[in-house]
């Protein structure tokens, strides 16, 4: 083989792992775009579930009584519920 073909080669050779790595960094990104819309439709419906975690903690402000014990007790399980959804947001969002 001489210099000619050896350099045909190396090019061939360079050609094919340039076209392997684009594809593979096209979908990758392609990966990436996705997970960043799942996170962010996953955040937007924690945002409604803070919505009903606000307003029930503004009603046992407002309120005495028997029935702000049960409205209490519903919005701490609602808390504990986006305390989980933002950690696993957060950690999705690092890896």
């Amino acid at each position: 083989m001489n210099d000619a073909d050896r350099l045909q080669r190396a090019r061939d050779e360079l050609r094919v792992l340039r076209d392997k790595l684009a594809l593979e960094r096209d979908e990758l990104r392609l990966q990436l775009h996705l997970a960043r819309a799942e996170l962010r439709e996953e955040f937007e419906s924690v945002e409604r579930k803070w919505d009903n975690f606000e307003a029930r903690a503004l009603a046992v402000a407002k309120s005495a009584g028997e029935g702000s014990r049960e409205v209490a007790s519903a919005a701490g399980l609602l808390g504990e519920e986006l305390r989980e959804a933002y950690r696993r947001i957060r950690e999705a969002m690092k890896g």
